[in-house]
């Protein structure tokens, strides 16, 4: 079961590609009040690039204690075997790999363009940029809880990940302008 979340979590951060320490905010540089449905094929690319490296620049951050933390509590029975474990890998002078990968921004969002937003005319930059700022925040949040307290419980470690678009910011946008994010395959 933890295995399954663990592969669950991978999906979603690889899709969303952001799991990190901090988030600074994210921004395109493009006017907040241009509505998405206006955008053309360069800037709806551009878009999706900076989401992209956003979640890179954050991810490449995850320091040696987070990365041994997130795997320990996956694997460890209890509480003082994690923290054994996460100590050893600290220690050991390693850094662990990656549990999930980064994508290149430009081979990502090589399909997207205006037409993925089709539709999105009533939706601007500056909220777009609001609601993916508000569910990077949310997927570290729920990233940063992961602890050696809840190795070897029935808490699923990964809850907050469930739908990391269930923010404040995100409400009332319609599904369809997320999806345009990642060409219309499926929102982040």
């Amino acid at each position: 079961m933890r295995f399954h979340h663990l592969t669950a979590a991978a999906m979603l951060t690889l899709t969303l590609v952001a799991c990190g320490d901090s988030t600074a905010g994210f921004g395109t540089g493009l006017p907040a009040a241009t509505p998405l449905g206006a955008l053309t094929d360069d800037q709806v690319r551009g878009l999706c690039e900076d989401f992209i490296a956003e979640g890179n620049a954050t991810f490449s951050s995850l320091s040696t204690a987070r990365l041994c933390t997130f795997g320990a509590v996956f694997f460890a029975e209890d509480q003082a075997s994690c923290e054994m474990f996460v100590n050893l890998c600290v220690n050991s002078g390693e850094t662990p790999d990656m549990p999930f990968e980064t994508t290149d921004p430009v081979t990502e969002c090589a399909d997207s363009s205006a037409a993925d937003f089709d539709g999105c005319e009533d939706v601007t930059v500056g909220e777009i940029e609001s609601c993916l700022s508000s569910a990077l925040d949310a997927i570290d949040a729920a990233l940063s809880s992961v602890s050696c307290s809840l190795a070897g419980t029935d808490v699923d470690p990964l809850e907050g990940l469930d739908d990391p678009f269930d923010v404040p910011e995100c409400a009332g946008l319609p599904a369809s302008c997320l999806e345009g994010l990642d060409g219309g395959d499926e929102p982040f």
